[in-house]
C-alpha cells in the first residue's frame, strides 16, 4: 500500500439552482449523511460537495487513489436513468480551455497528460428530468435518489475491493 489518502474520494458535482443539475451533489450530500446516520466511519472513502467549484473538488480529494464523479449527465436516456462512463467516454463539449471555462473533467484530463492523478476514474450521472431555475430536485429524479445512491454505493465497495486486491502481476 502506497501513502496516498483514502481508497475512494466522491465528489458530487452540480448546480444546485438548476433543479436536476444539482443531483451530483444532492447525491453526495445524502450518502454522507447515510454513513454518519448508521454509525459507520466512511473509512477509506471521502465525500466531497463540489457544487461549482471544480478547482477546490479535486484539491480536496488529491491524495485518493480512486475517484468518482457524480453529476448529471444528458447521454439520451430516459430522465431518471443512470450511466456510468469512464473519463474518456465523458463528453466535455468542446469548451475553451480557459480559467473560466473549465470543468472538473477537462481538470481531470490535464492531470492524467501530465503523469498525475488517480488510478481510476469513473463517472457515475443521472439522466435530468428537468434543468430550470428552482432549488430541490424534480419530482421524478428525487424518487430516483436512492436507487441513484445504491449504484454509487456498489460502485464504491467494487472500486475498494479492487484496491485491496493482490497485484499477482508483481515479480
Amino acid at each position: 500500500m502506497d501513502d496516498k489518502g483514502p481508497a475512494v474520494g466522491v465528489i458530487g458535482i452540480g448546480n444546485l439552482l438548476l433543479k436536476d443539475e444539482g443531483v451530483g451533489v444532492h447525491a453526495v450530500r445524502a450518502l454522507a449523511r447515510r454513513a454518519l446516520d448508521d454509525g459507520a466511519s466512511p473509512q477509506g472513502i471521502r465525500f466531497v460537495d463540489g457544487g461549482t467549484d471544480p478547482w477546490a473538488a479535486l484539491s480536496e480529494v488529491g491524495d485518493c487513489r480512486k475517484l468518482l464523479v457524480l453529476d448529471a449527465v444528458v447521454g439520451g436516456k430516459g430522465p431518471g436513468e443512470f450511466h456510468c462512463l469512464a473519463l474518456e467516454d465523458v463528453d466535455t463539449g468542446g469548451a475553451a480551455m480557459s480559467l473560466h471555462g473549465l470543468t472538473l473533467f477537462h481538470l481531470l484530463n490535464y492531470e492524467r497528460l501530465l503523469g498525475n492523478g488517480f488510478d481510476d476514474i469513473c463517472v457515475l450521472g443521472m439522466e435530468p428530468a428537468e434543468v430550470a431555475p428552482g432549488i430541490g430536485l424534480s419530482e421524478l429524479c428525487q424518487a430516483r435518489l436512492p436507487a441513484f445512491m445504491d449504484v454509487v454505493t456498489d460502485q464504491i465497495h467494487g472500486m475498494i475491493s479492487r484496491d485491496n486486491k493482490p497485484d499477482t502481476d508483481a515479480h
